[in-house]
């Protein structure tokens, strides 16, 4: 039987999606501009369309030598089209994958992903760091592989999350990561 699930467990961040499948968990967070009066709605129109750029792109064509500039004027102001997706999809028993998804709104245009195997990771933190001025927390999996040294991956790098969000990964994905693995009945001897 096959199972699917979309949960928003926190109601003021929007941008966290937990999806439950048969076998894996993915946990999605989105860069959504979110406004900051307080009611932490989505503020949908805050670039041009692609109407207003092509308006301007003629208008800029028909009166002026200067075409590059305005192109590039347009294209930095339509820049907020472009959408990004970080996902920690946790398959257990068989490890943690990373993926970005880059592109417009409705069509991701790029992806990359990294795997993890599960018998490499050692612990999952939420540490803090330094970025410019401000304190950033981020979640990151402690990588001690068998011919190696170890590493520290960090999950959700572009986007950077509030704190609430990660700690609800982190839970979540510390229950699945931390369970001990069984072997199959059939293989158990009695």
């Amino acid at each position: 039987m096959v199972t699917c699930r979309l949960m928003r467990q926190l109601r003021d961040h929007p941008e966290l999606r937990i999806i439950t499948f048969n076998g894996w968990t993915e946990y999605r967070v989105e860069n959504w501009h979110l406004s900051h009066d307080g009611k932490r709605r989505e503020v949908r129109y805050d670039s041009w369309s692609w109407f207003d750029a092509s308006f301007c792109c003629i208008y800029i064509f028909g009166k002026s030598t200067t075409v590059l500039w305005g192109m590039n004027s347009i294209v930095s102001r339509c820049s907020g089209i472009y959408r990004l997706t970080e996902s920690v999809i946790a398959v257990y028993p068989h490890g943690v994958q990373f993926e970005t998804q880059r592109g417009l709104p409705m069509l991701p245009l790029f992806a990359s992903k990294k795997f993890i195997p599960m018998k490499d990771i050692q612990d999952i933190i939420i540490n803090e760091g330094l970025r410019r001025w401000d304190v950033k927390f981020y979640l990151a999996l402690l990588v001690h592989p068998l011919d190696g040294e170890s590493q520290l991956h960090i999950a959700y790098e572009n986007i950077l999350p509030h704190f609430s969000v990660l700690f609800e990964i982190y839970h979540n994905l510390r229950e699945t990561v931390t369970q001990p693995i069984e072997p199959p009945s059939a293989y158990v001897q009695k």
